[in-house]
């Protein structure tokens, strides 16, 4: 089944995304950190198999930013095939992600959900 961890500090945005993706995709594990420390040290315990089929990052976490956990995962042999999208609340696309898929939270449940699909299509491995 797909996993995917969402690194997010604000549980109501949490909470947003996983009803949304679970609205899409009805066998989901879907797992929260919310730092980009506690982020890494999951990833780290988790088994090659354990890995998530896409990790969701927020921009702005309480330790270091967005694009920090994204340079990190991509320096790593191991996590640098990991598909990672930052959601951010910025109204534009910040300048620091470097091209990385970047979009904005959306303000309404039909937003979550719309962009909940948008992820699944793109960022989902095909089967």
């Amino acid at each position: 089944a797909p996993a995917i961890l969402v690194v997010e500090d604000n549980p109501d945005d949490f909470e947003l995304i996983r009803e949304a993706l679970l609205d899409v995709v009805n066998n989901l594990t879907i797992t929260m950190k919310g730092t980009v420390n506690s982020a890494l040290e999951w990833l780290a315990a988790q088994s090659d198999e354990g890995l998530p089929t896409l990790i969701l990052t927020d921009h702005h976490l309480p330790d270091r930013r967005g694009h920090d956990l994204i340079n990190t995962l991509r320096a790593s042999a191991r996590n640098s095939r990991l598909p990672v999208v930052m959601l951010s609340g910025d109204v534009s696309c910040p300048s620091d992600i470097n091209g990385f898929a970047w979009y904005g939270k959306p303000n309404s449940w039909s937003g979550w959900r719309e962009l909940a699909v948008i992820l699944v299509e793109r960022h989902f491995p095909k089967a």
